[in-house]
Order: structure tokens, then C-alpha cells, then sequence
């Protein structure tokens, strides 16, 4: 038996489009050779006997190979395991001035990494949140916010409340203009006389 056996790795978990998994995984391999058969098959340094639970955050990268009974090695294979369980966070940022409000949301993923983050009012049609949302209009406004990872795992509903208060700006321009004008017609009353 001059021929190197064959071995094959086969995943079992809950895969997501971004090719990462919602969850831990299973790990096997499987081994075939023509003549003498297969003396045993290694997982990362371990010989390998039954599928192997992997279910820590992250990626991982696993090594394999078989030997067969008459001392032949199989190529060395690699591959990437990449796993998601927890959920997204997300923090919301509101900076107010006297006429105006800005809210700013920042999501948190330290596995697949945040796809999108979405927000609603009062009226609950969900947007994606795109920018940091600058408000003008007078009253209160309610905000939920939330993300959304790369296996589609969410965050829960962030609430988030602002006032602006309304005509302030047109209020202080009157004020301002009030002023100038009385100066203005102080200043001519005493040049005249």
C-alpha cells in the first residue's frame, strides 16, 4: 500500500447567508483508504474518535489528517469555523442644543460584526438607520433604536426620548431684532439733538 488515504471534515450547525454559524457546531471527519484501511485520523493535535462539539465564540481554525495502517499520511486540510451566539448591543448618543436635537446610534458585535441598525417612531415604521438624525421640529419625539448582526440576530429596542423647544429660534430673533432697532433709534434721537 503505497497510496495516502482520504479524509473529509463535515460541519453540522445552523449556517447563516454571511457564512457564519447562529450557534455551536458539530465537527467530524471521515476517513477511506483502498488497501490496508485506516490506522487513525487526527483533529488538531487530538485523535480524532467522534464528532467534536465546537461552541466558543469566534473563528476558529481546525488541522486534519489521516494515517493508514501501512504508514501512509494523507495531506494536512485546514478550516475556518466561524460562530455567532450572542446578540448585538447597541448605544444611542443625543446632543441637544436650543433649537435643535441629534440622536446617534452606534452598534456592538464583537463576533460577525453589526449589518444594519434600524429605528421607528411613533408611527413603528422600521428604517435603517443610515446617519445621525438631526431634529428641528418643536415638541417631544420618541425614538426606538436597535441592531442587527451578520447571522441576523437583533438587539433589543433601545428607547430614547427629545425635546426641542419649539419657535425658541424665532422667539430670540425677535428679541434680537427688537434690540437693534431701539438702539438704532436711541442713537439717532441723540445725534439729532
Amino acid at each position: 500500500d503505497n497510496v495516502p488515504p482520504e479524509v473529509s471534515v463535515s460541519l453540522e450547525g445552523e449556517k447563516t447567508d454571511s457564512g457564519w454559524y447562529d450557534g455551536s457546531v458539530y465537527v467530524s471527519l471521515s476517513g477511506s483508504d483502498n488497501l490496508s484501511g485506516i490506522d487513525f485520523m487526527e483533529l488538531n493535535g487530538e485523535v480524532y474518535s467522534s464528532p467534536v462539539l465546537i461552541s466558543e465564540e469566534g473563528i476558529a481554525e481546525f488541522e486534519y489528517y489521516a494515517l493508514d495502517i501501512a504508514g501512509n499520511e494523507s495531506e494536512r486540510k485546514s478550516i475556518f469555523i466561524n460562530i455567532d451566539i450572542d446578540v448585538p448591543s447597541i448605544d444611542l448618543e443625543v446632543r441637544n442644543s436650543v433649537s435643535s436635537a441629534v440622536v446617534s446610534a452606534k452598534g456592538y458585535d464583537k463576533a460577525s460584526g453589526i449589518k444594519r441598525i434600524e429605528y421607528k417612531e411613533k408611527d413603528g415604521v422600521i428604517k435603517e438607520y443610515k446617519s445621525s438624525l438631526l431634529i428641528m421640529d418643536g415638541g417631544q419625539h420618541d425614538f426606538e433604536f436597535r441592531s442587527v448582526d451578520n447571522t441576523g440576530k437583533t438587539s433589543e429596542w433601545k428607547k430614547v426620548s427629545v425635546f426641542v423647544w419649539e419657535s425658541f429660534g424665532a422667539n430670540l430673533f425677535r428679541v434680537t431684532i427688537f434690540a437693534d432697532v431701539s438702539f438704532c433709534c436711541s442713537f439717532i434721537r441723540k445725534f439729532l439733538s
